[in-house]
Order: structure tokens, then sequence, then C-alpha cells
């Protein structure tokens, strides 16, 4: 089963600097659901173009 995200980059949008600075040292903020976020993209692409790789044609 695949892993859900549902934070966007949309959350941050109207917020100051000052603020996203406040929220960059929470480990449960919004910015690091999308750090993870983009750790799983970057993984599961990998992970697909490995298989087209592998399969023959």
């Amino acid at each position: 089963m695949s892993r859900s995200f549902h934070a966007t980059y949309r959350d941050l949008k109207n917020k100051t600097k000052e603020e996203i600075n406040q929220i960059f040292d929470d480990p449960d903020s919004i910015l690091s659901e999308l750090a993870d976020k983009g750790v799983a993209k970057k993984k599961m692409k990998q992970k697909r173009k490995l298989e087209k790789e592998k399969t023959p044609l």
C-alpha cells in the first residue's frame, strides 16, 4: 500500500519568513512533512525506473 502525504506547498502560502523560520525547528511541522514527501517521491521514482529497466520488452 502506498503512503499518503496530505501536506502541500499551498499550506505555507501567506506565511511570513519569520513564521516559516519558527516552523523550521518543529519536527512535526508542515516543512518536515514536505521534506519526507520529497524523499519518498524520489525513492519511488528511482524504484520504478529500476523496475522498468529490468523488465524485458
